[in-house]
């Protein structure tokens, strides 16, 4: 029988690493968590981005609308305005409402992730519509 005190010996050295292990192991839930949070962040930046350009897109088609009675006009100046806004959307629909009232514009805008976008299956969550009705402005 071996003496308690080199058992207790051999049950210190069977135990190293298991801090190290542990710190580990927290890291990299840590490192997770938080490139889940900055993922989810950049889409829902992205979908505030969209709305932005939505609104200023419709606004412009709606004004050009009231202006020129032309669908081409209106048009270029939606992508204008979608431009302008600094967000790289690109308006993917514009139609006039039925009584030429108002303009309806869908835009995209496309979120910078990391992960996500490199992804086949999540690609499309990057990917941020957004729609808005606007009648032109009184100015």
């Amino acid at each position: 029988m071996r003496p308690a005190r080199s058992i207790a010996r051999d049950l210190h050295r069977d135990e190293r690493g298991i801090l190290v292990g542990y710190l580990v192991r927290i890291v990299l839930v840590f490192a997770l968590l938080i490139l889940t949070v900055e993922e989810g962040g950049q889409v829902i930046r992205a979908q505030i981005h969209a709305e932005d350009s939505a609104k200023a897109a419709a606004q412009a088609a709606a004004n050009s609308w009231v202006n020129d009675h032309s669908l081409p006009l209106a048009a270029q100046a939606a992508k204008q305005a979608a431009a302008a806004a600094g967000y790289g959307a690109k308006v993917t629909a514009l139609r006039i409402s039925a009584n030429g009232q108002a303009a309806i514009a869908t835009v995209v805008v496309r979120a910078h992730t990391l992960v996500l976008g490199r992804i086949g299956p999540l690609k499309g969550l990057t990917e941020q519509h957004a729609t808005d009705e606007e009648a032109p402005s009184s100015i």
